[in-house]
């Protein structure tokens, strides 16, 4: 079953994220939703200056 990808770091759903659907094993959270709906999902980083 293919992994439904984060918006936030471009990486499968993780199992303990608190926004994770719990009924769809395959992930997925609000902000999977509104991309999957046709919404732009901007998201915001701060890199590491190190």
């Amino acid at each position: 079953m293919p992994q439904v990808i984060c918006p936030l770091d471009n990486q499968p759903c993780e199992q303990d994220c608190p926004d994770r659907y719990k009924d769809a094993p395959e992930g997925g959270c609000f902000l999977t939703t509104a991309m999957e709906l046709g919404c732009t999902v901007i998201t915001f980083t701060k890199e590491d200056p190190q």
